[in-house]
């Protein structure tokens, strides 16, 4: 990992360095309007208005309900989902998912309104978690959610971490850029680590904005009792191609099934931005 990419606070920073952080977050907090969305099979979801949070409610979550314009064509599958090709990919029943990158709780919500068992969900980021917490009780499922609040890191002697944050919401992340107007710093806990203390995790999401390829490898997947991962890849982060298929590589030597769209440039090209136009992110989907 490298360090300097993920401006990374060790343990050995003060308490003032900390509080002096958090008093520059509280005077240049933003303050949202809060609202709600529904969806169709009856999920209450509060979210930030005007910002990226009705995005990840549609993409996680789908199946909304659209009063504006009901006539408008419906996402009813998650994204993070295959419904309707090989290799099918469902949020199903029973399952112990651990959903890394929680946000306000879309994925956990759809994930739990599918029949999950329980659902692990990591995250950092204070108003989203509070968001997030809003989320659970609001529709029930206090008795199968934990929260845990921490950002996921490959390596055990980090920490804390600096996480840095847009007012729209949208890809807090430990990548520092010119796009994030605000900083805090957070503690952080290696995936290993907390699959390790809930062992019975049988499903991940992950979507951690830049840092997924050295978190993914650094677990040992065949330790572990996941059969099921998906992931969303930040290639405005990581647009070298290499690295994403160096990643492709380790996760097929843990896993019989690793899937991607296939209309990714090729290894030794850069992925350009200037023609995505913001489609930055494209899912994995990895089966035992």
């Amino acid at each position: 990992m490298n360090s300097k990419s993920l401006n990374i606070a060790k343990s050995s920073n003060s308490v003032e360095n900390v509080k002096n952080m958090k008093n520059k977050e509280n005077k240049e907090k933003k303050e949202y309007i809060i609202t709600t969305v529904q969806t169709r099979d009856g999920l209450i979801i509060y979210h930030r208005k005007d910002t990226s949070d009705i995005k990840a409610i549609k993409e996680a979550c789908a199946n909304l309900r659209d009063e504006d314009d009901p006539s408008l064509p419906r996402k009813i599958s998650s994204s993070y989902e295959r419904v309707r090709a090989a290799p099918i990919f469902k949020l199903g029943k029973d399952e112990i998912w651990m959903d890394c990158g929680a946000q306000i709780g879309s994925f956990t919500l759809r994930a739990l309104k599918n029949g999950a068992k329980c659902v692990i969900s990591i995250e950092p980021e204070d108003t989203s978690a509070s968001l997030f917490s809003k989320n659970i009780i609001e529709n029930g499922f206090q008795d199968k959610n934990i929260l845990e609040r921490f950002a996921i890191v490959p390596d055990e002697g980090i920490s804390h971490v600096t996480l840095h944050k847009t007012n729209s919401t949208y890809r807090h992340t430990l990548i520092s850029s010119v796009k994030h107007t605000d900083k805090v710093i957070v503690p952080a806990i290696t995936l290993t680590t907390l699959l390790k203390k809930y062992p019975d995790t049988t499903c991940v999401k992950l979507d951690i904005e830049g840092n997924e390829k050295t978190v993914l490898q650094s677990v040992d997947w065949k330790k572990t009792n996941v059969s099921k991962l998906v992931y969303e890849y930040s290639f405005d982060h990581h647009p070298v191609m290499d690295e994403f298929y160096d990643l492709i590589d380790y996760m097929k030597s843990h896993f019989k099934t690793v899937f991607y769209r296939p209309s990714v440039p090729k290894r030794g090209e850069i992925w350009n931005t200037k023609i995505t136009r913001g489609a930055n992110g494209w899912l994995v989907w990895c089966v035992k």
